[in-house]
């Protein structure tokens, strides 16, 4: 599936991104908390707090499992999530 807008044709996917829920919604709230803080006026952001939640754990766990080089099969794959679920849920990244 594809969309138009300005001009451009943009890509739509759906994916399954392996970290628990929680952490999600935990993040999630963070989020929004941080944006009423600074003042961020609603809907002038391209994603909701979820989506943002979801898109930065995304960029989290392919950094790192490169950083752990989990294709050496040197870790098994739980090791990298229960290692990128603590340092986010102890604000280290």
């Amino acid at each position: 599936m594809s969309v138009t807008t300005r001009g451009f044709t943009l890509v739509t996917y759906v994916a399954t991104l392996d970290v628990p829920r929680h952490v999600v919604d935990h993040l999630s709230r963070l989020l929004a908390a941080h944006r009423r803080r600074i003042g961020t006026p609603r809907n002038s952001r391209a994603l909701g707090p979820f989506r943002q939640a979801v898109l930065v754990l995304r960029w989290f766990r392919e950094r790192c499992r490169r950083r752990l080089n989990l294709g050496s099969g040197s870790l098994s794959v739980p090791e990298p999530r229960r290692v990128t679920t603590t340092a986010i849920m102890n604000g280290h990244g």
